[in-house]
């Protein structure tokens, strides 16, 4: 577990700057999905993620 842990970098403060640009546009789609599991792909890296929505 300790290896794992120093082996995870901190973003840069580019990622995080474009993280914050992106996430009142994510919450704002989180927010009106109808499903209980939605699943989000991420387009630039193909990532799929589901959530679990709470009611």
């Amino acid at each position: 577990m300790k290896d794992v842990i120093q082996q995870i970098q901190r973003p840069s403060k580019e990622e995080q700057l474009m993280a914050l640009a992106s996430y009142g546009a994510l919450a704002s789609t989180i927010e009106q999905l109808r499903s209980e599991n939605p699943e989000i792909e991420i387009e630039e890296t193909d990532e799929k993620s589901k959530y679990r929505l709470k009611p």
